[in-house]
């Protein structure tokens, strides 16, 4: 059985209410939307597809330059694919990610921008380093 329930409430749009960001200044605005701006970045000349998010405290993107590389680490070979590709990050940079089981979208990662500044800025030197690692500059 569905149940539907209508609230007769008028509700008016304001249509004057527009914020806009054409550039978000680095030393200011030190929020999710910054974190965001300068994680999407990263990420996109890295190698990655990043889903488009709108606020919030996360970001979900696909390590699409990767998948199917062959890579060695600790003398072990691997070809990276959705379900090795979290553990393969952690063991060669230490950046722990959620993987494609958390988003429940294949091959897709979460990053969290819940960190203080100095750990957000060094997540992202991570996935640098991991990309010259692998892909190369």
């Amino acid at each position: 059985m569905n149940y539907s329930i209508h609230l007769s409430i008028p509700i008016q749009k304001d249509s004057s209410i527009v914020v806009a960001f054409d550039e978000i200044p680095e030393d200011g605005l030190n929020s999710p939307l910054r974190l965001e701006k300068v994680a999407n970045e990263t990420l996109t000349s890295c190698g990655w597809d990043v889903i488009d998010c709108h606020g919030g405290v996360s970001l979900v993107a696909k390590p699409t330059a990767y998948l199917g590389k062959t890579i060695k680490i600790d003398n072990s070979e691997a070809t990276l694919d959705g379900t090795n590709f979290r553990e393969a990050l952690l063991k060669s940079t230490g950046l722990c990610i959620n993987g494609g089981s958390w988003t429940r979208l294949p091959n897709y990662c979460r990053f969290s921008f819940s960190l203080e500044q100095t750990k957000f800025d060094q997540s992202l030197d991570q996935i640098v380093q991991f990309k010259k690692m692998f892909l190369g500059d």
